[in-house]
């Protein structure tokens, strides 16, 4: 059986490729996957050995997210302009033996255009790739297992089980009937799904269940009948709040998300917190980067609920706990959490009329992501100049607050990228539903 080699930026999308490599080894076993370097023995030729591990593969899964191609050297030599770059050696060395490369697109980024890559790397541009999205990430990789099947694994095609295959099947008829905007048919092909397969035991089997209850629960959602859409999530948490399958925590960790959410969204504020509270107390130590997200998350929307309540204190601590617990992560998604912790505390504290800290917590937003290049935390970056003038003019400085509406004006000025629904308001609404897989 050929092996899958997975090629990553550590800077770019580690968090990411450790999950594709866990999902991967469920279904296709550890032996079958090569991801890291770290194994090379001293003194060797690195190069050498990329290269042997590439041919032994069958193919390679290039992880491409919003940083792959711009990451920098300490001189600040983009890393691909370098030939000894890791990732350049692994996908170069793939083309040249004409071993099929397949671009994994993070949330939305694009496959890089021939020009801006190096010559022994532009036939990547013409490499058809998949999406790989948070809010759908079980799914997405469902079709990267299939295609894997056909292309790596042609000598010995390991058939499913028959039940495996049919509880796949109808996940992702489900899946395609919700994207073309068929929900009703789509909740009756889950509710099959639960009917068939409700009762297993097998892990992958619960697994699939797991999935059609999300899937199914967010697509009541979409069609406001929120009181079912809690019911769905609360028939997940019972059937699998307790599972120690990573697979199955991140399920439940979002069904507690999308659970506290709809919540919000109905007014229930106090139930909200408790729903949070409940995430926090099952996955809040957790090391694993999906459930830290949703741990960040939750933090969020808590801080955000108890401001609708008047508890702005409370509110002010929970931030403050995000940001001890993750203001160092590198994780792209985590940052992004931390970004929106500060603002959204920025807020309160000028709600409060505390202006000075105001525009201390400005100022270190500023400092953590005013070279920031991802589109969110650009916009977070901005939103903070906004805010932190108007505070300056609050205070009788206008001088200062000029002077940062003049370094909104230098860094964004030319931007073209629309604001993000919601920018103007605190924390806008708890964080989104998300259907599928936790992030």
């Amino acid at each position: 059986m050929a092996r899958v080699f997975i090629s990553y930026r550590r800077e770019d999308s580690a968090a990411s490729a450790g999950r594709i490599q866990d999902r991967l080894e469920r279904e296709l076993g550890r032996d079958f996957l090569f991801i890291d370097v770290d194994g090379i023995p001293l003194g060797v030729n690195f190069v050498k050995v990329l290269r042997q591990e590439v041919a032994q593969c069958g193919v390679l899964l290039a992880v491409i997210g919003p940083n792959w191609l711009d990451v920098r050297d300490e001189d600040g030599t983009r890393r691909l302009d370098n030939p000894t770059d890791f990732v350049r050696i692994e996908i170069s060395a793939a083309l040249q033996r004409e071993i099929p490369v397949i671009p994994i697109l993070l949330d939305g980024t694009r496959v890089p255009k021939a020009n801006q890559l190096p010559e022994d790397l532009q036939e990547l541009a013409l490499r058809n790739g998949l999406n790989v999205r948070h809010a759908s990430f079980h799914a997405d990789l469902d079709k990267l297992i299939w295609e894997l099947k056909k292309q790596a694994l042609p000598t010995e095609p390991p058939p499913l089980p028959t039940r495996l295959s049919s509880a796949q099947a109808l996940q992702n008829k489900g899946d395609e009937l919700r994207e073309l905007g068929r929900s009703e048919e789509a909740i009756a092909v889950f509710n099959d799904l639960l009917a068939r397969f409700g009762t297993a035991t097998e892990p992958a089997l619960r697994e699939k269940v797991a999935v059609a209850l999300l899937y199914k629960g967010v697509t009541l959602g979409e069609l406001g009948r929120s009181e079912e859409e809690i019911a769905v999530y609360d028939d997940l948490l019972a059937r699998c709040g307790t599972a120690t399958e990573l697979a199955l925590r991140e399920q439940v960790a979002v069904a507690l998300r999308n659970k506290g959410v709809t919540l919000a969204g109905l007014s229930r504020s106090e139930e909200a917190i408790a729903v949070y509270d409940d995430l926090l107390a099952r996955f809040g130590t957790a090391a694993e980067p999906a459930l830290r997200e949703q741990v960040a998350v939750a933090l969020r929307n808590k801080g955000f609920r108890l401001g609708t309540l008047g508890r702005n204190e409370e509110e002010i601590a929970v931030y403050d706990d995000l940001l001890a617990r993750f203001g160092t992560a590198t994780e792209p998604a985590l940052r992004e959490e931390v970004a929106g912790a500060l603002r959204n505390k920025g807020i309160r504290l000028g709600a409060l009329g505390r202006g000075e800290e105001v525009i201390a917590v400005y100022d270190d937003l500023l400092a953590r992501f005013g070279t920031a290049t991802e589109p969110a935390l650009r916009e977070e970056v901005a939103v903070a100049l906004r805010n932190k003038g108007i505070a300056l003019g609050a205070l009788g400085r206008s001088e200062e607050a000029i002077a940062v509406y003049d370094d909104l004006l230098a860094r964004f000025g030319t931007a073209t990228e629309p604001a993000a629904p919601g920018s103007e308001a605190i924390g806008a609404v708890d964080r989104n539903r998300q259907a599928g897989a936790a992030l």
